[in-house]
């Protein structure tokens, strides 16, 4: 599901956090700790991004909206994802 996650938010004009709220590419350099749920899907999002423009994310549902939230999130299931990964090289 986290590879999902990542290759849905890949456009034509680069990687987004998430294609309904970007518009153009980001790249970023570093994460922040968010919470990751195991049942629910989408599993990684983002709330209360300073340059998202949530309107976009309407057509999913008026709540993602009112809540500023974005979900998936290219960057947050990265992050999991890698974290996964180091898991099983313990």
């Amino acid at each position: 599901m986290l590879h999902q996650e990542l290759l849905v938010n890949i456009t034509p004009a680069g990687p987004v956090p998430n294609f309904f709220v970007y518009q153009k590419p980001w790249y970023r350099d570093g994460a922040k700790k968010s919470p990751i749920g195991n049942r629910d899907y989408p599993l990684t999002w983002e709330q209360d991004a300073s340059e998202a423009n949530y309107d976009g994310a309407k057509l999913l549902d008026p709540i993602y909206v009112r809540q500023k939230l974005s979900a998936p999130h290219t960057w947050h299931a990265a992050e999991v994802f890698l974290y996964v990964l180091s898991l099983g090289a313990r």
